[in-house]
């Protein structure tokens, strides 16, 4: 079944109640609501909010922009659902390494094709999980958080680059020193095991640090932060908290 957006609908917010449209002609296969009732969604009764926890339940998951760029996609990614993007005018500094077909399934940005995209899509169990898994690999590639961290230092040193004069230190301001450069960080040292191939034990390492591992990714519950950041992680970490998927889904 698919996962959509719930959430509040208003004149500006016409993708949503597109998406309310579309997802009502094919309805056996969706799971598209409002949380609140509003009077621009006439005819369609709101619904209590689903908790990113129970994304991770749902095979097919839908990214949706709201009023501008949403950033539930990095998200989205990391469940191990088949991610549907609608077609969008707005960019993520990631969008560019993201390859329509395969780490997501598009739709039209009217949604006139999401119907027809899930009736494909459920006819084709190998290429729903095909797209799962090239999703969760992308953000295990790019979405980490030494992944954004190495991206952060080259976006620095790029505009470094750009620069044509000598900036002058403020009293206050502390130097910062690039991740990658400095061979005593904790960053730099978890680089330097991946290439040697070492086995990473730190906790404070990202669940999804080692692309391509076997291993089941968790997040220990007491870590809030890494709970936030990777839901699936903590909910496989703790089966017993979570209720187990419907037939379907």
């Amino acid at each position: 079944m698919l996962k959509g957006a719930r959430g509040a609908c208003s004149e500006t917010l016409l993708d949503r109640l597109r998406l309310l449209r579309q997802a009502s002609q094919c309805q056996a296969l969706t799971d598209v609501a409002l949380t609140k009732a509003n009077l621009n969604c006439r005819g369609f009764s709101a619904k209590a909010p689903v908790s990113m926890l129970q994304h991770g339940t749902y095979t097919y998951l839908l990214h949706v922009d709201g009023n501008g760029f949403s950033g539930r996609l990095e998200e989205l990614l990391t469940l191990g659902g088949a991610v549907i993007k609608e077609d969008s005018p707005f960019q993520a500094f990631y969008y560019p390494l993201l390859r329509r077909g395969e780490h997501y399934v598009p739709v039209e940005r009217n949604f006139s094709s999401l119907c027809m995209t899930l009736h494909l899509l459920r006819a084709d169990r190998l290429r729903t999980a095909a797209v799962a898994l090239a999703g969760e690999r992308f953000a295990r590639a790019h979405l980490s958080q030494d992944a954004v961290m190495r991206y952060v230092a080259a976006l620095v040193r790029g505009y470094a680059n750009l620069q044509r004069f000598q900036p002058r230190q403020h009293p206050n301001a502390q130097l910062w020193k690039d991740p990658l450069e400095d061979g005593t960080s904790a960053l730099h040292a978890r680089y330097r095991d991946r290439r040697q191939g070492a086995r990473i034990s730190s906790a404070a390492a990202s669940p999804y640090a080692r692309a391509g591992s076997n291993q089941t990714p968790s997040c220990p519950l007491t870590d809030l932060a890494c709970c936030r950041r990777h839901p699936r992680a903590c909910r496989r970490s703790d089966p017993a908290r979570m209720k187990a998927p419907t037939t379907g889904r």
